[in-house]
């Protein structure tokens, strides 16, 4: 299971477990005002049951996946659903009973516990067993209605549940592509970083030796531009060191590898970095291009 499907489960889980709980709660206050209307004793026991079954899973949802919480409680609904028209008023009454809340939540807690399938068996279960005691409460019309109504918020919150997976998975797919993309992109940007490099340790250091070799201005600098080519290749890098504040003596420097003589002026200096920087990379790759190109042996900058 991905850790964003994981996450998801312990949320649902989470929100189930606290909704389990707050039902409880309300069942064994209504089972006190209500006492002596509805089978007291029976019912306390089952909202116990649920009361203590949601607080596990609340405490199983903070540390692991584990739904052995939300099943048994799933089971019990099945069972109360079975026993439900049992636990009906002992006194005439219009009151609902304390174990409607909890009833329609275990639909729910089914549903997450062991699908969709199931969420909506035990929505349909809780919406018969609801109309049978509301027909006896009430009129057989009424009970039929109020057991759909219960049926189809059972079933809604199954379908919620349904959805949501849906959708987390959705988006786990799409954050998977898109990292996938950005890996390619990754990838893509490096091959270009690495193709210029090449080109610029061809361009400015293997084919301006050449140039200087064969026109024989100075094999000194031809042999300087090779050796920088095969360094630059094996330490898979090359020189693009800044100007920093002796970019005008790296440029000499350049010009003097390349045998050229340099009439370098300079009128002011830059004050940021990245300008001093600039600087000195358009003006060796300036040098460069007289050296290999213009088959002078001077240049004034």
């Amino acid at each position: 299971m991905s850790r964003a499907r994981r996450n998801l489960q312990a949320a649902l889980t989470r929100a189930a477990a606290l909704s389990v709980i707050l039902g409880s709660g309300v069942g064994l206050v209504n089972v006190a005002l209500l006492w002596g209307i509805f089978p007291g004793l029976p019912m306390v026991v089952i909202l116990l049951t649920y009361l203590a079954l949601g607080v596990w899973s609340l405490v199983v949802a903070a540390t692991t996946t584990a739904l052995l919480p939300m099943r048994l409680i799933s089971i019990i609904s099945v069972g109360c659903y079975v026993a439900f028209p049992m636990l009906g008023p002992t006194h005439p009454t219009s009151e609902y009973s304390p174990l409607t809340h909890v009833l329609v939540i275990g639909a729910v807690c089914a549903s997450i516990s062991f699908g969709a399938i199931a969420g909506a068996t035990t929505a349909v279960l809780a919406g018969v067993a609801t109309a049978f005691i509301r027909a006896e409460q009430t009129t057989v019309l009424q009970g039929a209605l109020e057991g759909a109504l219960l049926a189809v918020t059972g079933f809604a919150a199954a379908l919620a549940v349904v959805l949501i997976r849906r959708a987390s998975a959705s988006v786990a797919l799409a954050t998977d592509e898109l990292w996938q993309l950005q890996a390619l992109a990754a990838q893509s940007r490096q091959a270009d970083i690495e193709r210029g490099r090449f080109d610029s340790i061809v361009h400015d250091a293997v084919i301006g030796g050449l140039l200087i070799a064969g026109r024989g201005l100075d094999d000194d600098a031809a042999r300087h531009l090779a050796a920088e080519a095969v360094a630059a290749y094996d330490s898979g890098g090359v020189d693009s060191v800044g100007g920093g504040d002796d970019w005008p003596g790296r440029v000499r420097d350049v010009a003097r590898r390349l045998g050229l003589d340099l009439d370098l002026r300079i009128r002011g200096m830059p004050r940021q970095t990245w300008v001093s920087d600039a600087l000195f990379t358009a003006t060796a790759e300036a040098l460069s291009n007289v050296a290999r190109h213009s088959g002078q042996t001077q240049a004034h900058i």
